[in-house]
């Protein structure tokens, strides 16, 4: 099961009421499915639908474009730099193997246990546990 902060599952909630008043509003023309994103008419989005329309928001909004594919990394990388374990990280990003996740996040890891080790160094030594970043500590 996907567990959603409260605000985001709130907005979702808001965006399914103002679907669901549009879909009254087109009656026989709406296409039922089982997706909340979807074409104007409830027709499933194509595969390159979300893509396509963030290249065009980076474009309209001069923002630099990332691949979709970054954010997955990004999600990935975020969740193990705040101390996120292995196992979750792996159910998040849906991998079938553990090995798959320590294979490809296998720097951000190892960046997250040469943070974990300079909290325990700072700890022992009574420094400030943010005194130091894994490489001012490698200098």
């Amino acid at each position: 099961m996907l567990k959603l902060p409260a605000d985001l599952l709130a907005e979702l909630r808001r965006y399914r009421e103002w679907q669901n008043a549009y879909k009254a509003k087109l009656g026989s023309k709406w296409v039922e499915c089982d997706r909340l994103f979807t074409k104007i008419n409830g027709e499933p989005m194509g595969i390159r639908s979300p893509c396509k329309y963030f290249e065009k928001f980076c474009a309209r909004t001069g923002m630099r474009f990332v691949s979709i594919h970054s954010f997955r990394h990004f999600n990935a990388s975020a969740l193990i730099m705040n101390g996120v374990d292995v196992k979750t990280v792996q159910a998040c990003l849906g991998h079938n193997d553990v090995n798959t996740t320590l294979s490809i996040y296998a720097h951000s890891f190892q960046e997250a246990q040469a943070r974990a080790m300079i909290c325990v160094a700072d700890y022992i030594t009574g420094k400030k546990a943010d005194a130091q970043t894994p490489e001012s500590a490698s200098a």
